[in-house]
């Protein structure tokens, strides 16, 4: 088993916990979560160009954006509620607290778009076990956001 993906995806998990804290310090710093906002989209688009630089990857053509399903870009539009999300409450509720609930109602939607094989994913039921966790995981937040 590779075990680099893993990896990967857990270190990104954790720098997730560390912009949280950081956005929500910008959006207090400036006093404007619209603009700490762009900001955040602005040096996030940076990084990402530097690395279209490094790996030398192609534009992608005109006919591949337009066969692509209306409802892939719709992703597009989703990724600036986390950020605007995390910057006008992450300070609020607290580390544990917003990146908890975040991950579990994360988890509770990935277990039904696995189960109806959604967006692109591949199927995997929503057996006992997966069923299971997921309340494990809604009795963990649970018990993060009471105390």
């Amino acid at each position: 088993m590779n075990v680099l993906p893993y990896v990967v995806v857990a270190i990104a998990g954790a720098l997730n916990a560390v912009h949280s804290g950081t956005n929500a310090q910008l959006t207090t710093s400036l006093g404007k979560p619209w603009w700490a906002a762009i900001i955040v989209v602005v040096v996030s688009g940076a990084f990402i160009l530097l690395g279209v630089g490094v790996s030398r990857e192609s534009v992608p053509s005109l006919s591949s954006l337009a066969a692509t399903p209306w409802w892939a870009w719709v992703g597009t539009a989703c990724g600036a509620v986390p950020i605007i999300t995390t910057l006008l409450y992450a300070g609020r509720l607290g580390g544990a607290a917003f990146n908890g609930l975040v991950v579990t109602v994360t988890i509770i939607t990935s277990i039904v778009l696995d189960h109806f094989g959604l967006l692109g994913f591949s199927v995997h039921h929503a057996n006992i076990w997966r069923i299971i966790g997921g309340l494990l995981m809604v009795g963990g937040i649970t018990l993060v956001c009471s105390f």
